[in-house]
């Protein structure tokens, strides 16, 4: 037995092929689609034409992109502070360096001052054979050594 068309027709299914327009009711965002036959004298599709004649735009705020705009925002503050910090620890470390290597100078020249001292005690009390083993060969020796670090004594 010859069959014409598809297995549609030997089931009895006429297909037809008609124009149609999809609706969804207004306020209900992600809801039922309404397919609806494209008939001139149809009521939904004489609103549907006056609304197309015209035509709102719509913007939805998408707050995906808020929320990650919040938390960008909120790792930068974090790094920025981050980097003041280690700023002021930069700056805290340089003042304390400055302000150490002065202290650790004025503590050498009076370790200096007092060994010095020593050497002179030493050069009274041991006999003049001795003197150059000291490093004291004459007395201005001590006192040519002037500070350079700024700091007055």
């Amino acid at each position: 037995m010859k069959v014409l068309g598809s297995d549609f027709y030997t089931h009895g299914i006429v297909p037809v092929d008609i124009k149609t327009r999809l609706f969804r009711l207004r306020g209900q965002g992600q809801t039922t689609i309404f397919i609806v036959p494209d008939i001139e004298k149809h009521p939904a599709l004489t609103h549907a034409r006056e609304m197309e004649n015209h035509p709102n735009v719509v913007s939805v705020d998408n707050t995906l992109l808020a929320h990650e705009n919040a938390e960008v925002k909120d790792t930068i503050a974090v790094q920025e502070a981050a980097l003041r910090e280690s700023g002021m620890k930069v700056k805290l470390y340089k003042e304390s360096m400055v302000g150490g290597e002065r202290v650790s100078s004025a503590a050498m020249i009076r370790q200096i001052t007092a060994l010095a001292d020593k050497l002179e005690i030493l050069k009274t009390v041991l006999p003049e054979e001795y003197h150059q083993h000291l490093g004291m060969e004459s007395k201005d020796r001590t006192d040519g050594m002037a500070c350079t670090d700024g700091m007055s004594e």
